[in-house]
């Protein structure tokens, strides 16, 4: 018989108070980088979008002249969603919406990708700044 008592059931306890703090961990690391590829997938998906406009309403005059051409203002073209999924197909994963929103300036195109994508701890922690990811991207023509 042990001097110090029964000893039996320590370990489960011990397991008991380090699993919850460690599993939680582990799942604030998976949900950390799916936020993070969901970023890359949208800063791909702008920039891509953003090369396949200018090179779709570029021409040489329009080139001569720093202007868009007839893909001014409302009339640039948008993704369809065969094309976001072709692009960046994790942003299909899990149901969530991808908007793209391009928008032309005197000598820049502007791309904006966002997504309804919502992090785990978000509603956990009250941290909402990981909602609603949204990437810019604007290149010079």
């Amino acid at each position: 018989m042990c001097i110090l008592g029964d000893r039996r059931g320590t370990a489960a306890i011990e397991f008991g108070l380090v699993a919850l703090p460690f599993f939680l961990i582990i799942l604030a690391v998976f949900d950390l980088g799916r936020y993070a590829l969901t970023i890359n997938s949208l800063e791909t998906l702008a920039s891509t979008w953003a090369r396949a406009v200018i090179i779709s309403c570029d021409t040489p005059t329009n080139a001569v002249q720093g202007t868009v051409g007839t893909c001014n203002g409302s009339g640039l073209p948008s993704p369809t969603t065969t094309q976001i999924n072709n692009i960046a197909p994790f942003l299909a994963v899990g149901g969530y919406t991808t908007t793209v929103t391009p928008s032309a300036g005197t000598s820049t195109i502007t791309v904006t990708a966002s997504s309804n994508f919502s992090t785990l701890f978000s509603w956990l922690l009250g941290w909402s700044r990981l909602n609603n990811p949204s990437v810019s991207v604007s290149l010079r023509f």
